[in-house]
């Protein structure tokens, strides 16, 4: 219960302070079909649309590309957040497969929107932890941007610059603690 109270914390911070649109849900905790033990379900809104990583391809206007600026961005300062103020992040978010771009039923406009809403929550709290993060970020977001830029046609200059700077800084927070550790 403690992980789910955190992962809604951490969703809702995404909407409110980092301006990351995501589907409305809730979670309910019931029997799993077997009747054996208490499995976790999530409940969301649907989100009518495709993959956001099967849209790039069609995202040519200035607007789109925006959209995808501002999405990198935001989830950079998140990840940022994170890592310098707080024991967890939610890992799944930088995986773009779990972002659709389309609407909601009353809406007639399309975005980008979060629809993985599992509480997957990963600690900061080690330095083993900071690496796991270090390494997810090098191996796994990274080449979500490069893949952006790829299908769009265009550089997100800005959004490398503001990678390059973030990971910088972890580099060098994570070379101080294994110089303080020896």
């Amino acid at each position: 219960l403690e992980i789910i109270k955190k992962s809604k914390e951490h969703y809702e911070k995404l909407a409110n302070k980092y301006g990351i649109a995501v589907t409305p849900f809730e979670y309910a905790i019931d029997m799993d079909e077997e009747k054996k033990e208490n499995v976790l379900y999530s409940v969301s809104d649907k989100i009518y649309g495709d993959n956001l990583l099967a849209k790039f391809k069609e995202f040519k206007s200035n607007e789109n590309i925006k959209e995808v600026e501002n999405l990198f961005i935001s989830l950079i300062n998140y990840f940022e957040d994170k890592f310098n103020n707080d024991n967890y992040f939610l890992e799944d978010i930088g995986n773009l497969s779990n972002y659709m771009y389309g609407h909601r039923k009353e809406e007639n406009k399309d975005r980008i929107y979060l629809v993985d809403i599992e509480p997957v929550l990963s600690g900061l709290n080690s330095l083993e932890k900071k690496e796991h993060f270090y390494s997810r970020m090098k191996e796994s977001f990274f080449p979500h941007i490069e893949y952006a830029e790829k299908e769009i046609g265009v550089d997100l200059i800005n959004v490398r610059k503001k990678y390059s700077d973030f990971i910088g800084k972890v580099e060098t927070t994570l070379s101080e603690s294994l110089n303080n550790q020896n």
